[in-house]
């Protein structure tokens, strides 16, 4: 049985039972349009490690001070792998619909570790919808289930492929969490086995924002209206994502 067909079994299943809610409100205000012409644009595509913590609000939060700001729209789902979004969602028509300078594509879960070949290959489909609206992709490089650290080295062997295959940049999410589990271990990052806490979205949205900016976490807001962190844990969460390596590729 194919991987996707795999997914929509479990789909099926009651969603207490994995423990993934299906949504997540807005948390943080939205400070730019898409018809804001100094707005630099990006769409996310993924499910709930995506959604969880209203990340793409807090990515929006951090930039909206920039001579840039960030308009973000996003197609998420829970429990999808990029394969659900290609045949079930309308991942594909909101690419479609241009003026995008970025497309994040997050792929389901563990499947990198799990799936590397139907991974590269998903990621392989989306590349030339990014590409023929003129936008980049941003890989964004997930974390594992808690317990499962050795999927880490399989999972960056992925995704390096995906990158050498589609080109763009990836997003060391899995990376920086690594390394803050490793080095700050008091952190909880976890809200269960899979999704994050509030810290564990704070870090990916501090990657994010090194990627597409260029500039460094540290100094990014740490008390912002909606967030519930302490702010000497986002300063520290600012350090770590500063510590991991952003290789861009040109394509």
């Amino acid at each position: 049985m194919r991987f996707g067909r795999r997914l929509f079994m479990l789909l099926l299943a009651p969603l207490t039972l994995v423990g993934c809610k299906l949504y997540e409100a807005p948390i943080y205000q939205r400070v730019a349009t898409k018809s804001d012409s100094r707005a630099v644009k990006v769409l996310f595509i993924g499910n709930s490690l995506t959604y969880y913590n209203d990340l793409a609000g807090l990515v929006q939060a951090f930039a909206a001070h920039e001579e840039h700001p960030l308009y973000i729209d996003a197609v998420t789902f829970p429990l999808a792998s990029l394969d659900w979004h290609w045949n079930h969602t309308k991942a594909r028509q909101k690419i479609a619909e241009g003026d995008w300078n970025y497309v994040i594509l997050q792929q389901f879960s563990t499947a990198p570790a799990d799936h590397p070949k139907e991974t590269v290959e998903q990621y392989e489909r989306f590349a030339p919808e990014v590409a023929r609206v003129g936008a980049k992709p941003i890989i964004f490089q997930n974390w594992t289930h808690e317990g499962r650290e050795a999927d880490y080295d399989r999972m960056l062997k992925t995704y390096r492929e995906v990158q050498g295959a589609i080109g763009g940049t990836i997003a060391p999410i899995g990376e920086a969490w690594r390394m803050c589990r490793r080095e700050h271990p008091e952190i909880e990052m976890f809200e269960d086995d899979r999704h994050p806490t509030v810290a564990g979205t704070y870090l990916t949205a501090c990657v994010l924002y090194r990627v597409l900016y260029g500039k460094p976490a540290t100094g990014l807001p740490v008390e912002i209206k909606g967030l519930k962190l302490k702010p000497e844990v986002a300063r520290v969460l600012q350090r770590v994502a500063d510590q991991v390596q952003v290789v861009p590729v040109g394509r």
